[in-house]
């Protein structure tokens, strides 16, 4: 019986041994739970038109004999976008290859005394250890993708830094030109006039936006504690008031968001959907929380971003002596040379927010000037 790392040097058995292995993983890209287009580009850019031209706009009226309106087009650089590059490589410790020769000869040993069933088990449980580093090559790149699509959702942004991309030397930060608003009165939750705030009067004025630009908010999207906050504001805690014969007391803490989109169908509002933690777990161990406090996305459309995409290079022109499979786009790689043996992963992707007036941000930590 050959090593099972010996065996996945065969592509037929490396793209089974991925795809069998990742039927059974924890793991499902968030951001496939929010985009379903998915856009295939030859080159490694694509074509986004952000200046309102993407959208329909009203004609200009002019006089019977009159000059037509001179507009700018949009400039190459608000056309043309780069599709990310994410790339990682690990190399294949010792202590994991003594543990799996370990496993795999323990295995071979005992075989010949389980029952089918029991043999059908321990070899699954082996095939699970096999799995662990290549695991990580074929979900990395769609936790970046994570990363980057509720970043731009929540704060109309995309950021590679230092601090979430250590072990490259590519940083920057990409503004989406998401429309933002800020607080009227005092920041949600302020600690000194958190009864003072005015979030159904903040909320009011993006909605009213919207409606002028075209657009109806489907939903309202905000964390947890953003929610407390806004719970919090007399604005919302005065109408929700527990009987305690002969007291009647305001009962902020005890609001669940079925209860204030009660409130908020009558006065001609969306819905707030409150949204969970997702955390995601960096190279250096830390995690961060893909959805952040203090930021109420005003959602307009069912998406608001696309995937797109581009083959790598090795997939036309791969290395030699290199085995890959391809899983949800992703080249994951494997081979053995004189320093070890090697797992690596390549991928162009890129969530792009394209639309016009698709959603609306409100930052609830800060007030207009």
């Amino acid at each position: 019986m050959d090593s099972i790392l010996k065996r996945l040097q065969e592509p037929k058995a490396f793209e089974a041994f991925i795809e069998e292995s990742m039927k059974t993983s924890t793991y499902r890209p968030l951001w496939k739970e929010e985009i379903t287009q998915v856009d295939y580009c030859a080159a490694k850019v694509y074509q986004s038109t952000i200046a309102d031209y993407a959208a329909a706009i009203v004609g200009s009226v002019i006089d019977k004999n009159g000059e037509k309106p001179v507009h700018q087009m949009p400039t190459v650089a608000e056309l043309t976008g780069s599709i990310g590059h994410m790339g990682d490589e690990w190399e294949l410790d010792n202590d994991y290859l003594d543990q799996l020769y370990y496993l795999e000869g323990r295995y071979r040993n005992s075989a010949g005394r389980y029952t089918p069933e029991r043999r059908q088990a321990e070899y699954d449980k082996l095939i699970a250890y096999a799995f662990r580093p290549f695991e990580r090559a074929v979900i990395a790149p769609h936790k970046r993708i994570d990363m980057l699509y509720y970043e731009g959702l929540f704060k109309g942004t995309q950021t590679v830094s230092r601090t979430n991309n250590k072990k490259s030397n590519v940083s920057y930060t990409f503004n989406l030109g998401v429309t933002t608003f800020e607080a009227q009165t005092y920041a949600w939750g302020d600690q000194t006039n958190a009864a003072n705030a005015t979030p159904i009067k903040d909320i009011q004025k993006v909605v009213k936006y919207a409606n002028q630009h075209g657009r109806t908010v489907q939903r309202i999207r905000m964390s947890q504690s953003t929610f407390y906050k806004l719970c919090q504001a007399s604005e919302i805690a005065n109408r929700f008031k527990l009987n305690l014969n002969p007291v009647e007391v305001n009962t902020p803490a005890l609001l669940a968001p079925e209860d204030v989109n009660v409130y908020f169908r009558r006065v001609l509002l969306p819905p707030i959907v409150v949204e969970p933690d997702r955390f995601a777990r960096l190279a250096d161990g830390t995690s961060i929380n893909l959805t952040p406090d203090d930021r109420v996305v005003f959602q307009c459309a069912p998406q608001v971003a696309v995937m797109k995409i581009a083959d790598s290079l090795e997939l036309v022109d791969p290395l030699p002596g290199k085995t890959y499979t391809t899983h949800d786009d992703n080249l994951v790689g494997y081979w053995r040379d004189k320093t070890g043996r090697h797992t690596d992963y390549d991928m162009w992707a890129q969530p792009v927010f394209n639309g016009i007036n698709d959603y609306f941000i409100l930052k609830t930590d800060s007030v207009e000037q």
